[in-house]
């Protein structure tokens, strides 16, 4: 869906903007509140479906979209967590600390066989809805 253009809000929304974060307890989010800022550059969001978890919506003038989503092992962005500076790596950090907690179980140190969860980070949520 496009953006809606207001004035002093013109599309496409480059530049910095918070959070509204909906699920805060999430590991994904460990150490961010909704002061930080991150990278946007887009013109277009997608609507998100009920089965699919929003962890953080921001609002852009007229617009309020979803701009972390979460289902299973996958997640995506709406923003740049690579243009975000320390905060945007923050986010990266805690991505890699999911995939690291599921791996070192009791098993993985003991040497037994085990399952590898794998998980996905798309920096772009018009490409995750296409999984």
């Amino acid at each position: 869906k496009s953006l809606i253009y207001k004035k002093n809000f013109p599309v496409p929304h480059i530049g910095w903007n918070n959070l509204q974060i909906k699920t805060a307890n999430h590991q994904f989010l460990k150490d961010l509140t909704i002061n930080d800022n991150f990278y946007f550059t887009h013109s277009y969001f997608v609507e998100i479906s009920e089965k699919i978890d929003t962890l953080i919506k921001t609002t852009y003038g007229k617009n309020n979209f979803t701009s972390l989503i979460v289902k299973d092992n996958m997640y995506g962005t709406q923003f740049h967590p690579e243009k975000s500076g320390k905060k945007g790596l923050k986010i990266l950090r805690n991505f890699i600390n999911l995939w690291h907690m599921t791996i070192i179980t009791k098993d993985a140190i003991e040497g037994k066989k085990f399952p590898v969860k794998e998980y996905y980070l798309n920096l772009n949520l018009s490409y995750f809805l296409n999984f």
